[in-house]
């Protein structure tokens, strides 16, 4: 006769193993995560040189065509970065706009309130809707803006003509000639964040939200320092309302910036003051030295 096999139980996991288990899982995501937060980072901070690079381009292909960089302050307030649409493959865009009429005009609401890819880096986060309806704000996000220069109030060339703005932008035309300094050490265009926490809407500039956290007011068509123009004026890579005209941004450590010649550099928050003063005017005649 045929002999049933006795029953075998099979044995599961006891509870003490399951949390051994669960345990080690946790360990090893937290090991993971970082890794995986970096190398997003790594790729966002690679596509924010990318835009920098394009705009550098068409900075310099504005140069080509009208022998000067875009004015930084002009009678109808737009910014650098209206001008060199079309080197951005924006044309479409920029014959929306009227230039003949303020950049708040009705005629120009649709354009300046279009989101321009190329300028906003990927790192950057908006802590609200930009432009604020509620608030009639005009004008669409920035993560970038062109270099007045140190804003120190000291003329920098022979006629005094740029007396306050010794960087790229100035109210009056700035030419490569005009770099004496070197383009490969001067600061064309850097970069802006919105977290400002203790940048406050007023009752002027909006009622409704009066009193209430704007984090920031960098927006690509305007030609107003702190909105679409910056420098070093206040302290670098600190977020506090009194140096919303400074460069800041949300990469771990520091900011990235575009030179004259083009090439991007990434700058760490510990530069010396007076290092950064030195790269960000274009024709002080002081040695900049390692950064």
């Amino acid at each position: 006769m045929r002999t049933r096999a006795p029953f075998q139980s099979q044995r599961g996991f006891t509870l003490t193993e399951l949390l051994v288990v669960i345990a080690i899982i946790a360990i090893l995501i937290s090991l993971l995560l970082p890794a995986v937060q970096q190398a997003r980072e790594a790729a966002r901070r690679t596509q924010c040189k990318n835009n920098l690079k394009q705009i550098g381009f068409a900075l310099h292909n504005y140069h080509d065509v009208y022998t000067t960089f875009p004015m930084g302050a002009n009678s109808q307030i737009y910014g650098p970065l209206v001008a060199v649409l079309p080197y951005l493959d924006q044309a479409n865009l920029q014959d929306l706009y009227d230039f003949d009429v303020y950049y708040t005009h009705a005629n120009n609401r649709d354009a300046i309130n279009t989101m321009v890819p190329a300028y906003l880096c990927p790192t950057m986060v908006l802590k609200r809707a930009v432009p604020e309806e509620v608030c009639d704000e005009p004008g669409a996000p920035s993560s970038y803006g062109m270099s007045m220069g140190t804003h120190n109030g000291a003329a920098t060339a022979s006629d005094g003509m740029f007396s306050g703005y010794d960087g790229f932008s100035a109210p009056r035309p700035v030419r490569i000639r005009d770099v004496t300094d070197g383009t490969t050490n001067t600061i064309m265009v850097g970069e802006f964040n919105f977290q400002l926490e203790d940048y406050l809407w007023s009752a002027f500039t909006c009622p409704p939200l009066a009193g209430e956290s704007r984090w920031g007011a960098h927006r690509w068509a305007p030609g107003y320092p702190g909105v679409g123009l910056g420098s070093t004026s206040g302290d670098f890579n600190v977020n506090l309302n009194a140096n919303r005209e400074t460069w800041r941004s949300d990469h771990v450590g520091g900011a990235q910036f575009l030179l004259g010649d083009g090439s991007c550099r990434f700058v760490s928050e510990n530069i010396n003051a007076e290092t950064l003063d030195n790269l960000a005017a274009r024709a002080d005649g002081n040695v900049v030295g390692e950064f």
